[in-house]
């Protein structure tokens, strides 16, 4: 005998993708709340009816789901399925940050140097008058 869909569509990767999202937006008892909800990021979607019309199928098994802005809520036209490369590149900066920019930081000669980690390997860019500098070599590598 079939099982109803309704039970099967809560085992689906969309469906555990929805159930955790929502979860780090609403349930303060979460590990990772803080993070989430706790800063002010909000679920809003209505239904996962809703949800999977937006963002579609997971096209992998290597997607995951993503924001666009990540500091904006999982929210129509801000969630989609990333790889582990592409959510790397869209995250918010640390606390310690001094730059302000991703990928950049000082160097003892008071220049900023420009870095790029991918796959866990760490490629130095250059080293750059300017922070903004650093950072449009660090966004034209992480394009490439």
């Amino acid at each position: 005998m079939k099982r109803k869909n309704s039970w099967n569509s809560k085992r689906t990767p969309e469906y555990v993708a929805y159930y955790n999202a929502k979860g780090r937006c609403e349930n303060s008892s979460r590990k990772c709340f803080s993070d989430y909800g706790g800063r002010g990021i909000e679920f809003r979607f209505t239904s996962f009816a809703q949800f999977l019309a937006e963002v579609g199928l997971r096209p992998s098994p290597h997607h995951t789901l993503d924001r666009k802005d990540v500091n904006g809520h999982y929210e129509p036209g801000n969630v989609k399925w990333s790889t582990r490369t592409e959510q790397n590149l869209n995250m918010r900066l640390r606390r310690d940050n001094i730059s302000g920019f991703r990928g950049v930081s000082p160097t003892e000669s008071g220049k900023w140097r420009a870095r790029l980690t991918i796959a866990g390997r760490e490629k130095t860019l250059g080293v750059f008058s300017t922070p903004e500098e650093a950072y449009e070599a660090y966004k034209k590598e992480a394009k490439a």
